[in-house]
């Protein structure tokens, strides 16, 4: 295969933890919001809440082309029963409630990935990106439910 990814290795690793560092702009600059500006926490609040269930919604789509292509039926269903949950906790908890939950799923998708057989092949410097992105994603979450109203 003659893809962009492999005419320059060094370049694609480069662009993928970019993006996902810049992806942690809104976990930190809403938190910051909301523990700063009491005023407008609510807000804050609201927004990382939705922030973080579209990134939990989009990593999760991801192991379902990962487990299309491996053919991981088990990772289809893992990643079923934890969309549900942060689907319904998005709804049903209390934005502090639902903020620990988010961060706690963070976590849970950590996990999977790392124990999980079809994600053994992701490259290392993915795997450590991932782990620095979900950890910094988590404490921010975890923060501002400690400032939660």
């Amino acid at each position: 295969m003659t893809g962009r990814a492999n005419q320059c290795p060094g370049k694609f690793p480069a662009a993928a933890s970019g993006l996902g560092r810049l992806g942690l702009i809104p976990f930190i600059a809403l938190t910051a919001g909301a523990v700063l500006c009491a005023r407008h926490r609510d807000l804050f609040e609201t927004a990382l809440a939705a922030y973080s269930f579209g990134i939990l919604s989009f990593l999760l789509g991801a192991w379902w082309g990962l487990a299309l292509i491996k053919r991981h039926a088990s990772t289809l269903l893992i990643s079923n029963v934890i969309f549900l949950v942060v689907f319904f906790s998005y709804f049903l908890l209390t934005t502090r409630a639902y903020l620990a939950t988010s961060a706690l799923m963070f976590l849970v998708l950590l996990v999977v990935e790392h124990r999980h057989p079809m994600f053994r092949p992701q490259p290392a410097y993915y795997a450590r990106m991932r782990v620095q992105l979900s950890l910094t994603a988590a404490l921010a979450l975890l923060l501002s439910a400690a400032v939660a109203a």
